[in-house]
Order: C-alpha cells, then sequence, then structure tokens
C-alpha cells in the first residue's frame, strides 16, 4: 500500500499552530505587562523583563494579538461547517449537564461580581498591579519632573545650577561615554547600558559635591 504523501502543505495544521504558538506569546506579554511599571517610571528606571523593555513588550502583544485574530478569522473560514457542527454538537451535549451549567454560570458570576464591587481580597490582585504600576520597588529617587529623562544634559546642567563643561567632564571620569549637550539622559543612560534614574542619580551627587 503506497504511503500518503505529507508533501502538501496542510493549511489546518499551518493555523493550529500559529494559533496555539500566538496564544502563548499572548498570555507571556500580557503577564509582562502586568508586571510592568507606569510608563513614565519604566523608562525612567529602564525597565526590562528578560531583556525586553515596556516598548517592546507592547509591541509584541499588539502584534500578536492582530496574527491571533486574524489566523483565528482564517481558521473559522478554512473549517468553517466542521466548526459548527462541532460547536452545534457540543452545545447540545452539555446543555444537558445542567450541574456544570449552573456551577460554570456561578462562577463566571462570582468572578464578574467581585471586580466590579471590587471585593477584598480579591480585589488586592489590581493592589498589587497598582503598586507595581506606581513604581515603589524600582525608583530609587524620583525624577524631578515628569519626563525628566528626555531633558538634555544642556537641560539638566540648567536645571542643577551647574556649568555644562564641569557636569559633561565628571560623567566622563566616572565613566560614561558621552556625544554632546544636546543627548537627552534616556540615549545617553541606553547607550551606557544604565538609566535615566542612576544618570540623575550620579548628576546630582557631582552637582552636591
Amino acid at each position: 500500500m503506497p504511503e500518503k504523501n505529507n508533501s502538501r502543505f496542510q493549511w489546518r495544521s499551518f493555523t493550529s499552530f500559529t494559533l496555539f504558538l500566538s496564544f502563548f506569546f499572548l498570555a507571556a506579554s500580557g503577564l509582562a505587562l502586568y508586571l510592568r511599571p507606569e510608563g513614565s517610571i519604566a523608562n525612567w528606571t529602564a525597565w526590562k523583563l528578560i531583556g525586553i523593555d515596556k516598548t517592546g513588550w507592547e509591541g509584541i502583544h499588539t502584534f500578536f494579538c492582530v496574527l491571533f485574530l486574524s489566523i483565528a478569522v482564517f481558521h473559522i473560514v478554512l473549517n468553517g461547517n466542521t466548526l459548527l457542527r462541532y460547536l452545534y454538537d457540543r452545545l447540545s451535549r452539555n446543555m444537558r449537564k445542567k450541574k456544570e451549567l449552573v456551577m460554570s454560570a456561578a462562577l463566571v458570576g462570582m468572578v464578574l461580581f467581585l471586580s466590579v464591587f471590587q471585593i477584598r481580597p480579591f480585589w488586592d490582585v489590581m493592589d498589587l498591579r497598582s503598586s507595581i504600576k506606581k513604581g515603589s520597588h524600582l525608583v530609587s529617587m524620583k525624577p524631578p519632573e515628569q519626563d525628566f529623562d528626555r531633558r538634555t544634559l544642556f537641560e539638566a546642567a540648567n536645571f542643577l545650577q551647574m556649568p555644562l563643561e564641569q557636569l559633561m567632564k565628571n560623567l566622563q571620569e566616572n565613566g560614561l561615554s558621552l556625544k554632546d549637550e544636546n543627548e537627552s539622559l534616556s540615549e545617553l543612560a541606553r547607550r551606557n547600558h544604565t538609566s535615566p534614574q542612576k544618570v540623575f542619580m550620579l548628576l546630582f551627587q557631582i552637582a552636591e559635591q
């Protein structure tokens, strides 16, 4: 008996694998975004998770969401009749399982109720998220102004009331590579593999001397 030819591309297998992998990255990026601090704090502290920063995780989550939905639509189109028959059959069977249906509806209703009315200790999950968002576990020195990481060295020197030349010289003496006075703290930090917070802490210490 001749072997079945498997060289032909299997679109159903392709969609199944892609849906599974997309869901994995959606779940992983969703968890990462839950754990990330607020945007300005993430930028200030150069927050990363397994080497990927806030913008990277947001991109992963967005693009895999688009991919997942696109492949899901393609999967439905490709298997429309089969899926409808399967769903109808499963629903018909499950509707006869009244205890399980009632328990499932009760569980979903309870979660909805606890979420809407912010019942504790259930709501502690959101309080934890709020604590993470504020960056209380990451920030050693708060930025003096919002988006201070976008300030240039020239602007930082004026803010600290320091001569620009002295500020740049001291930074170089502390091992930082500089371009010019128009480079922002975030750009400087990124090139030197540090955070704007640590750069500012160094500037602040220099100004205090």
